[in-house]
């Protein structure tokens, strides 16, 4: 039962559901101009030195307390190893968690994207996007950004191991490049990282929750799990939390916004009723809206992994 009386009283215009990449930006631009109210959900706690220590994502990964763990199952059409997926649970989500390593995509992923049936995600709409959000420290160009929120920088530690690797690759016909993202990404070179000049991971919590957080329309509630969207008459009033072992429904006045990345997002809405109806029907959850691709189709990128035992 929600500890709230059941009064549909909305707590803000908008109610954001993770505060990972996605529901930092919209928190930020949503309450800029101070029109709107805005609640901002995160799961987990607040940001932490480690977060802001590059190295630390080490530690990060294998804390519970700051990264959640999803066991995947092995499909019998196209065996594999079975994985564990971590996630960021913390102000900042998994960009306060992850690798740093800042690619972009090429410009037919967003093309493709586009041509089946998403407007406004081609690659001359994304482009734009892409390069405000970056502070390059190569400058701006045709591909590149500079002033926005995200320092960019070329991994500075170079070593004559990496450098003869790099070389190995030009002798096979690969091109050196010093630019991750510039308009060719088939390639090899030094990485690229989110991480600022002086150092420190550039995590959307940083760049964006820290600014905005001063702001007295936006209300951030850390330790908050969203389990379903609260849907009347066909439409989301609000979401049915637990926070801190307490049920609780917060209504919003204006919309219920899922940014709780690929793994949780499809989550709650099936357990809000919306996705495959056999999947809902065999777990024994109600359909609200039949929508068949809902936690379908998620794409992991791959990374492989060569160790080698050095003598210097």
């Amino acid at each position: 039962m929600a500890t709230q009386p059941d009064a549909h009283v909305p707590v803000a215009d908008f109610i954001i559901v993770g505060s990972g990449s996605a529901g930092a930006v919209l928190a930020d631009r949503l309450s800029a101009d101070g029109r709107h109210t805005v609640l901002l959900l995160e799961e987990g706690g607040g940001d932490t030195w480690l977060s802001r220590m590059p190295k630390g994502f080490g530690k990060l990964l294998m804390d519970p307390q700051y990264s959640h763990y999803y066991p995947t199952s092995v499909d019998e059409s196209a065996p594999g190893p079975q994985e564990v997926w971590a996630r960021g649970r913390m102000l900042g989500g998994s960009s306060a968690i992850n690798g740093m390593v800042w690619n972009r995509g090429v410009a037919e992923d967003y093309d493709a994207i586009e041509a089946l049936g998403n407007p406004g995600w081609g690659w001359k709409d994304m482009l734009p996007c892409l390069r405000a959000l970056e502070d390059h420290h190569m400058g701006a160009s045709d591909y590149r950004g500079s002033g926005g929120p995200v320092s960019i920088t070329t991994n500075p530690n170079r070593t004559p191991l990496a450098d003869a690797f790099i070389a190995a690759g030009g002798a096979l016909q690969l091109r050196e490049k010093d630019d991750q993202n510039g308009p060719e990404l088939e390639g090899i070179g030094y990485a690229q990282w989110n991480i600022d000049r002086s150092g420190r991971r550039i995590s959307s919590a940083r760049v964006l929750i820290d600014k905005a957080s001063g702001r007295t329309n936006l209300t951030i509630r850390t330790q908050t799990r969203v389990d379903r969207v609260l849907i009347a008459d066909g439409r989301a009033t609000g979401v049915a939390c637990t926070s801190e072992g307490q049920a609780v429904n917060l209504y919003a006045g204006r919309e219920v916004i899922l940014c709780a990345g690929a793994l949780v997002s499809p989550k709650i809405l099936q357990l809000s009723g919306i996705g495959d109806g056999a999947v809902l029907q065999a777990a024994g959850i109600d359909t609200l809206v039949h929508s068949p691709n809902v936690g379908k189709r998620m794409r992991e990128h791959l990374t492989l992994a060569i160790n080698f035992r050095l003598r210097d």
